[in-house]
């Protein structure tokens, strides 16, 4: 009779708060997602580009879900009229080989198909490749003093390789670690309370290197940081980044770039959108 009231009280309590959704890198979560839109405006010494991508992620079991994703972009030459097209259609498949309660890791084979030949006079080719990603926190623990608020540091990431094929032939490999701090989990973790709307926000930074590996731009190597904030709720989320080029590779490629993502965890709306046909 004594532990019946705290066995309802457990069964009651709420799930954590997911990892944040990260920006640029490849998160290692399985979703039931719908990506509205994923805006993107950089900018070179030659062009101004402007991009709107959407997508959408379903699980197939508990340990596999598959993504397909897409943009629109619009490329201003310096001097020339501005270019509109369909970019690539992406397809992934992530598979969870590795699963703690604090941590996971996700490998997900991936191919890009142009729906372009060339875009503002530029060729494009299909890709293929792979990556692994990860993602976890520092604990769950319910402390006192400072070190309860290490629970809500989550570290996230990928790295992976891609092939293109065709006439360029370019190969690349990527790395983008993430560092996040998030306060929903915070506030679940360890009761501390903030106040609306710092209650729902992560901040969050992310290092992408990129490094050609064959074909045109051979052996330079990008990197950029991706500072910013990500608000979070129970049914959406919305992301904001600047990038910042950190070599003479990646300012060349853009100077700078604004990013952004706006998703909704359509099982959360509904749990019909949550079943799995495996």
């Amino acid at each position: 009779m004594l532990l019946a009231p705290a066995s309802r009280l457990s069964a009651q309590e709420p799930d954590p708060p997911d990892l944040m959704q990260t920006l640029i890198a490849e998160d290692a979560t399985l979703n039931n997602n719908l990506d509205l839109i994923e805006p993107r405006w950089q900018r070179n010494s030659q062009s101004r580009t402007l991009e709107f991508g959407f997508g959408v992620e379903k699980m197939l079991s508990s340990r596999v879900d598959i993504e397909v994703g897409g943009q629109w972009d619009s490329v201003s030459p310096r001097d020339e009229p501005s270019k509109t097209a369909f970019g690539d259609v992406d397809l992934a498949l992530k598979y969870v080989f590795l699963e703690q309660p604090n941590f996971q890791l996700v490998v997900a084979p991936q191919v890009s198909f142009p729906t372009q030949s060339h875009i503002a006079g530029e060729p494009t080719e299909v890709h293929a490749g792979g990556l692994l990603s990860w993602g976890g926190r520092l604990g769950s623990n319910r402390e006192v003093g400072w070190p309860r608020y290490l629970s809500a540091i989550e570290f996230q990431g990928d790295i992976g390789y891609a092939h293109g094929f065709g006439g360029r032939g370019s190969d690349e490999v990527f790395f983008d670690p993430v560092l996040d701090y998030s306060l929903p989990y915070l506030g679940y973790a360890t009761g501390v309370r903030t106040p609306w709307p710092l209650s729902n926000l992560c901040v969050f930074t992310e290092l992408n290197f990129d490094q050609l590996l064959a074909g045109e731009g051979d052996g330079s190597l990008s990197l950029f940081a991706t500072p910013g904030l990500a608000y979070l709720t129970d049914t959406y989320q919305v992301t904001l980044g600047v990038q910042v080029p950190l070599t003479r590779a990646a300012e060349q490629n853009a100077q700078t770039a604004v990013v952004g993502a706006f998703m909704i965890f359509m099982d959360k709306l509904n749990p019909a959108f949550g079943s799995m046909p495996f």
